[in-house]
């Protein structure tokens, strides 16, 4: 028996397997990869046109041969400029072969990432609308876009199977923006250019479900006012990463992790409850708010259990001298962190406030 099996030949278990598990499998797969496994056998060559997950990625400063793995040197003109042409051609021809193929419609398609980065090059609209428009039609739940200065098709705000939108350094422009996700739970901006507030105010309101925000540097072409904004609400809203003067906090009060970007100075107003907030983080870039406005702020979080401090450049304030501050207040903990020695009678005075703000006993602050 056992020199029967020795000589057996070995078994493919793989390509028993159902083309929708192989499928799944690939999607873990880096979609280059994936997509070379198509020299296998015509089997496979048809099933990577349907993978479910398509990432791709071009950063001009890791530009890299194919045939041999090098990488180009962007000191060396001569070269960069003749394989350079010929990587962003072959880059181009890779999205399209894989977005555009006939093959490849009526495809779904979960996740479709798209980063270029590039210093001398775009890729043109036209191509690049081609591509987004593709995975719409093939029902797309994720978009992540990561281009330089490109004007995103307005269609693409129009969604039923959208769930994640991530959009880095590109521009939204239209005369009428027409918004719909009623599917959307995930909105990432980083970057982006409207045409004015109201357009950023009709994405947000078009977004009923939504549970997880991360604006930064949102930018108008036209600084005008919108009275309607005050009006916004997110009711489903869990998780917020914010500029302070991004968002009106009102349309925010129910979620339960904030973070607060203060890269320009901007004072707390019109600050309500937030009655399930139990995580906030508060960045301070050469600048601090004050311990009064921190405070104020405290107060109206009565579930607070983690409260995060940092200022990046410089020191938290003149009466404290930690670069940054972790404080549970579940437990009542209070964690200083730096480099040098930390100035106790100055935490004592943070402690100090913290104590009458929370009523707190000195027995359960940590140092």
């Amino acid at each position: 028996m056992s020199s029967e099996t020795d000589n057996s030949a070995p078994i493919d278990r793989i390509s028993n397997l159902p083309d929708e598990l192989i499928c799944h499998i690939l999607s873990f797969l880096p979609t280059r990869q994936a997509f070379a496994t198509k020299r296998l056998s015509k089997r496979w060559a048809l099933l990577c046109y349907s993978l479910s997950v398509l990432s791709f990625l071009f950063d001009d400063g890791t530009v890299q041969d194919d045939d041999d793995g090098t990488i180009l040197d962007d000191d060396d003109e001569t070269v960069l400029d003749d394989d350079y042409s010929i990587a962003i051609y072959w880059f181009c021809h890779f999205v399209d072969t894989l977005v555009l193929s006939p093959s490849a419609i009526n495809k779904s398609i979960n996740t479709f990432s798209l980063t270029f980065i590039s210093r001398s090059y775009d890729v043109d609209n036209q191509r690049f609308h081609a591509w987004v428009e593709a995975a719409k039609q093939r029902h797309v739940k994720e978009f992540h876009l990561f281009m330089n200065n490109v004007t995103l098709n307005p269609t693409i705000f129009t969604s039923q199977t959208l769930v994640v939108l991530k959009l880095e350094r590109l521009k939204v422009e239209a005369e009428t923006l027409i918004v719909d996700f009623p599917s959307l739970k995930t909105l990432h901006l980083r970057f982006v250019r409207f045409q004015n507030k109201n357009d950023f105010m009709k994405l947000l309101n078009a977004c009923p479900i939504l549970e997880d925000l991360h604006t930064s540097h949102p930018r108008y072409v036209e600084n005008n006012e919108v009275e309607e904004f005050k009006t916004l609400f997110l009711s489903k809203l869990v998780r917020a990463d914010i500029g302070p003067i991004d968002v009106p906090f009102n349309a925010i009060s129910k979620v339960e992790f904030l973070r607060i970007d203060y890269e320009q100075k901007a004072t707390l107003t019109s600050i309500p409850v937030f009655r399930n907030l139990i995580h906030i983080e508060l960045l301070f870039y050469h600048f601090f708010l004050g311990w009064d406005s921190v405070i104020e702020l405290l107060q109206l979080c009565p579930k607070l259990q983690i409260l995060y401090l940092k200022k990046v450049c410089g020191l938290i304030c003149s009466s404290f001298t930690c670069s940054f501050l972790i404080y549970i207040l579940m437990n009542v903990i209070l964690c200083p962190f730096d480099s040098g020695v930390p100035d106790y009678p100055k935490i004592g005075k943070a402690q100090f406030h913290l104590l009458n703000a929370f009523r707190l006993t000195s027995d359960h602050v940590l140092f």
